[in-house]
This record gives C-alpha cells, structure tokens and sequence, in this order.
C-alpha cells in the first residue's frame, strides 16, 4: 500500500489549502478584474476578453467539483486507517480530480496570456 499517512496528510493539507488560497483568490480575480474591465473601458464583445471570461469560467466550472472531491478524497483516506488500502472510490476520485486540473490549468495558463497579449481575435 501506499504511504496511507502521507496522503491523509497531503489530502487534508490540499482541501486547507484551497479553502484559504484558491477561494479567496477567485474572488479576488473576479473582483478586481471587474474592476480594472470598467476602469480601463473595456467591453465584453472585446474578443479577447470575451474569450478570456469564458475560459475563466470553464476554469470556474471544473474547480467547484473539484473541491467536493477534495473533501470525499480526505474523508476516505482518513476511514482508510482501519483497511489494508485505500477503497476504489479513492482512486476513482483521485482520476477525475486530476483530468479536472488537466483541463482547467491550461485554460487559465491561455486566461493568462489574453490579458498579457490582449490580441486582436
């Protein structure tokens, strides 16, 4: 079996960091960038920044499964104690919640470079 008590620590350290990193920070990037959308006069038919919103948005999408999942991931890592190996559903979990970040890193990564590069699409 893999290390049991290395991933009860690792999964309830990931589920505290993205309660105290990752939500806020969300927050903050909506707001501000709200703000400097208005500041700097921008318009959503921008095609940059239209296409730049939505990526955030499916980035968005996959994060908020991916915390529940965090959360089953750490409760069933933690009811591991007892057994000989993580269950199934671990792993199951474990698969989905990185093909989520898979998808949502890159689409930040591009999020990123619009706001960079603000191309003309």
């Amino acid at each position: 079996m893999r290390d049991l008590a290395a991933i009860q620590t690792a999964t309830r350290l990931v589920v505290r960091g993205d309660l105290i990193f990752t939500t806020p920070a969300g927050v903050v990037q909506i707001v501000s960038g709200t703000l400097l959308i208005i500041e700097a006069g921008w318009t959503l038919d921008t095609p940059w920044l239209w296409v730049a919103l939505v990526l955030f948005g499916f980035a968005g999408l996959c994060w908020l499964p991916v915390m529940w999942i965090q959360i089953r991931m750490r409760r069933l890592a933690q009811d591991a104690t007892h057994l000989s190996q993580l269950p199934v559903a671990y792993w199951r979990l474990f698969n989905q919640w990185v093909v989520l970040g898979a998808l949502a890193f890159p689409a930040l990564i591009v999020v990123f470079w619009l706001m960079i590069a603000k191309p003309s699409l």
